[in-house]
């Protein structure tokens, strides 16, 4: 798939992967997780060949006078298409997390910091909402990786709890009950009372 150049082709694969977690379980996966994490690193370092357009196989460069399309600027198909895989590989990593349970944490450490990117405000608010809501769900799926990031997960929380976009406060919320919920008394007692003034805040 990291050599694929179509993104149709590539978010249909996401979609079988994520399937195939769903329905026949890790046994399904433990021979090929290595493969599957290097390409969902790939994509949300955007540099998967269906998002660079460059196919390494491509030696020759073209003849003078052609037309050179990886210079052209991304149409609003190729935009819905990068969210799409966004989506894609976000659900993906939910399915992974919900068949590998703790065992996923690992996958998370090279996984997370790729994610986090896409929370700074040069991308859009729905890719802030995708991941959020990625990484709530995949930490209440995967408890054990909760308290290496738990502190910086609920800095998140509280920098996009001032929006009034009812899709962004869902997911923040839900991040909140998660952090509550599966992280121990002594890492949330000490965000309680702003947690739930945040929540309180989003939902007037």
């Amino acid at each position: 798939m990291s050599t694929e150049i179509r993104k149709d082709v590539v978010e249909k694969v996401l979609e079988c992967i994520r399937d195939l977690a769903d329905e026949m379980g890790p046994a399904s996966l433990e021979d090929h997780m290595e493969w599957i994490v290097t390409v969902l690193e790939q994509l949300l370092d955007k540099t998967s060949v269906c998002q660079t357009g460059k196919d390494p196989n491509e030696d020759l460069a073209p003849e003078e006078g052609e037309d050179d399309e990886d210079d052209e600027p991304e149409d609003d198909e190729d935009l819905d298409h990068d969210e799409i895989i966004l989506g894609n590989a976000t659900d993906l990593i939910i399915s992974l997390s919900k068949c590998l349970c703790d065992s996923f944490a690992s996958y998370l450490q090279r996984l997370g910091p790729k994610l986090v990117r896409y929370l700074s405000d040069e991308h859009g608010k729905s890719d802030r909402i995708m991941v959020i809501g990625c990484l709530a769900e995949t930490f209440n799926q995967c408890p054990a990786a909760l308290t290496a990031y738990f502190n910086d997960f609920m800095q998140v929380l509280f920098k996009h709890s001032t929006s009034s976009d009812g899709s962004l406060n869902r997911n923040v919320s839900y991040g909140f009950a998660i952090c509550a919920d599966k992280a121990s008394q002594e890492l949330f007692l000490p965000h309680l009372q702003n947690s739930f003034a945040a929540i309180r805040a989003m939902h007037q």
